[in-house]
């Protein structure tokens, strides 16, 4: 007798819908699951954007700091630069044409030319010869070449300025004037610098000038030192 084949048995259709139902559940929590994560991330890029941006700004403005205060310092050096050089090209001229006070000076008078001076009370008057007279020092002697030398000297010549200044080149004269008086400044010789006077009362001029021989041959200290008593005196002279 033969054995029957054993037949399938037939599936329910609540066992179909259960397993369409599971795999339907695992689709959501699985697209749930992607949504979330795509979320975080962007959140976590949006925060790295905004902490990368944050860096920039405080970059920019730590270099726009940087600028300023780089500006500023560069503003105030140079604003110190510039004072300094101010003050030390004040100092310079302060020290070489500032006016010296004459006040307590003596006087000087010659009546055979016609003119009156001032000079330091620590100097001496030398009258050379009848037509020049020279000042110097008392407690320094100059020389030059071997023989003595005095700062500033003023010679008196008869005749008109007009003839001496004839001879003078054009480019080595200008009219200047001095205490109130008319006179002209002469270059000569080695950049040499003296100041005509006419006393045309007396038909005499007069000149007055430091002695560029022994400028030339003393330091530094020596030269300003003439130079500015000289220029002192010469705005003391007056013609009588």
């Amino acid at each position: 007798m033969d054995t029957p084949t054993p037949q399938p048995t037939p599936q329910s259709s609540s066992s179909t819908m259960m397993r369409v139902i599971l795999v339907i559940i695992l689709i959501i929590v699985g697209a749930g699951a992607y949504f979330w994560w795509q979320k975080g991330d962007t959140k976590i890029n949006t925060a790295n954007i905004a902490i990368n941006t944050t860096n920039r700004n405080t970059n920019t403005v730590s270099n726009a700091n940087s600028a300023v205060n780089t500006n500023v310092a560069s503003n105030v050096n140079t604003a110190a630069n510039l004072n300094t050089a101010v003050n030390v090209n004040a100092g310079a001229n302060l020290n070489t044409n500032a006016a010296v006070d004459t006040s307590g000076w003596k006087t000087y008078e010659n009546s055979t030319y016609g003119y009156n001076i001032k000079y330091p009370t620590d100097w001496k008057v030398v009258e050379a010869t009848g037509m020049l007279t020279e000042f110097s020092p008392t407690s320094k002697d100059y020389t030059v070449e071997g023989s003595i030398a005095y700062p500033v000297g003023i010679t008196g010549y008869t005749g008109a300025a007009s003839d001496f200044l004839s001879q003078v080149s054009s480019d080595k004269k200008s009219s200047v004037t001095i205490n109130n008086q008319a006179a002209t400044k002469v270059i000569g010789y080695s950049n040499s610098i003296s100041y005509v006077f006419s006393n045309q009362a007396r038909v005499q001029y007069l000149v007055i000038g430091p002695n560029s021989a022994l400028l030339n041959n003393v330091d530094v200290s020596d030269r300003s030192t003439i130079e500015s008593m000289f220029e002192a005196m010469l705005r003391t002279f007056t013609i009588q």
